[in-house]
């Protein structure tokens, strides 16, 4: 499984069957199989707004920050900040030892127009 032979902290520290999975994944591309990730992505979105709601009913009770992954990815300092901020700590630089493995992602998905249409019809269904 991909997955389990190809994380980030293997191929950084050099291990050669995580840095040979990654080579081919690049090469040759990664099918995702659509039902599986449809039902993935539909429990993740299920969860999603179980959360919302409960973070939302804290909301009315209690001081909360709602910290969104989107935000971190767009401006990872300005959200730290704000986090800081909201915590009532002194602002610091903070960084991370993560590293970025390869630019977009998506472009070793070979079959990723398919699973966008199928989100796609799925959050379609869900809004009737």
């Amino acid at each position: 499984m991909l997955s389990s032979r190809l994380r980030a902290a293997d191929i950084e520290k050099g291990n050669t069957d995580a840095q040979a999975c990654w080579a081919q994944a690049k090469r040759d591309g990664v099918h995702v199989e659509k039902e599986g990730f449809l039902r993935a992505y539909s429990d993740a979105r299920q969860a999603t707004e179980t959360q919302r709601s409960i973070c939302e009913s804290l909301a009315r009770r209690t001081r909360v920050f709602f910290l969104w992954y989107e935000d971190l990815l767009y401006d990872f300092a300005r959200t730290l900040v704000e986090v800081q901020a909201f915590l009532g700590v002194p602002p610091r630089r903070l960084t991370t030892e993560l590293v970025k493995i390869a630019g977009d992602s998506y472009a070793f998905v070979t079959n990723l127009d398919e699973l966008t249409a199928a989100t796609r019809r799925l959050d379609s269904t869900a809004m009737r």
